[in-house]
C-alpha cells in the first residue's frame, strides 16, 4: 500500500476532551500536508477546521452526539445543520446507546435512526454545496451485533455512506475480526470506518485489509509519516541512512 493511498484511507480524529483551538489548527495543517481523507472535530471546532482546510483535499467531519449519543434527537439534528453551515463536509452522528443494548428500546433506536436519515435527505436537497456524507456511529465493539441487526439493515439505500465502529472513547480496540464480522452484517453499500485503539501503521493496514474503507485515529498523521519514512529507507529507494 503506497503512502498516498494509505493517507486517503485515514482520518485524523481531534476529539480529545481538552483539545485546544490551536491544536485543531495545527492538526488540520498537518493533515492537509499529509493528504489525509478527513479531519474529525467537535462541532465547536468545525469553522476553524474548515478555514484551515479550505483548498486542500482533506475533508472536515463533524462529530455529532459524541461520545455517548444521549442528547435528544432534535439537539443532534440542530447540531448537524449548524456544522454544515460552519463548513463541514461530512457528519458523523452517534446514536443513543441506551436504546440499543440488551434491555434497551429497539423501537426508540429505530425511530432516532429514521429521523437522522430523513433529516439527511432534506439537508442533501438544501445544502448549497450538495450532499454531505453521513456516517452513523455505533459502539459496535461494546454491543451484540445480533441486537443491532435491524438497525444495520435499515441503512440499506439510505443517505448514510458509512458505519463507524465507535467514538474512540471506549476501552476496547477494534479488531480485524470485528471488521470482518461487521462487514457480514452490513448492507454492501455501507462502508466501514474503523475507530478505536489504532496507533500504528500495522494497526491501520490490518483493518483496511479486513474490510474497512477508512481508519480514524488521533495518530493518523504519525502513521503516514512512519510509513513514508519506512518507504524512503528501503533498499533501492535511493535514500541512505
Amino acid at each position: 500500500m503506497s503512502g498516498i493511498s494509505l493517507a486517503k484511507s485515514l482520518e485524523l480524529h481531534l476529539l480529545q476532551p481538552l483539545v485546544t483551538r490551536d491544536e485543531v489548527r495545527a492538526g488540520c495543517l498537518r493533515a492537509a500536508s499529509s493528504h489525509l481523507a478527513a479531519v474529525c472535530v467537535w462541532p465547536a471546532h468545525v469553522g476553524i477546521a474548515a478555514a484551515e482546510l479550505e483548498g486542500s483535499d482533506t475533508r472536515v467531519r463533524a462529530a455529532i452526539g459524541f461520545p455517548y449519543g444521549q442528547e435528544a434527537p432534535t439537539v443532534k439534528l440542530a447540531a448537524c445543520d449548524r456544522a454544515l453551515r460552519d463548513g463541514a463536509d461530512e457528519l458523523a452522528v452517534m446514536l443513543d446507546h441506551s436504546a440499543l443494548g440488551e434491555g434497551g428500546d429497539p423501537a426508540a433506536a429505530r425511530a432516532e435512526l429514521d429521523r437522522v436519515l430523513e433529516h439527511a435527505w432534506w439537508s442533501a436537497l438544501n445544502a448549497a454545496r450538495g450532499r454531505s456524507e453521513l456516517t452513523v456511529v455505533l459502539e459496535t465493539t461494546m454491543l451484540d451485533l445480533a441486537l443491532l441487526e435491524p438497525v444495520l439493515r435499515r441503512l440499506h439505500e439510505t443517505p448514510a455512506g458509512f458505519l463507524q465502529t465507535g467514538s474512540g472513547h471506549q476501552p476496547r480496540a477494534v479488531t480485524e475480526q470485528h471488521v470482518r464480522t461487521l462487514r457480514e452484517h452490513l448492507p454492501a453499500d455501507i462502508a466501514i470506518v474503523a475507530v478505536g485503539g489504532v496507533a500504528t501503521h500495522d494497526d491501520a493496514a490490518a483493518l483496511l485489509n479486513a474490510g474497512a474503507v477508512r481508519v480514524g485515529s488521533g495518530s493518523a498523521v504519525s502513521i503516514v509519516e512512519a510509513e513514508r519514512l519506512a518507504r524512503s529507507t528501503r533498499p533501492g529507494s535511493g535514500t541512505t541512512g
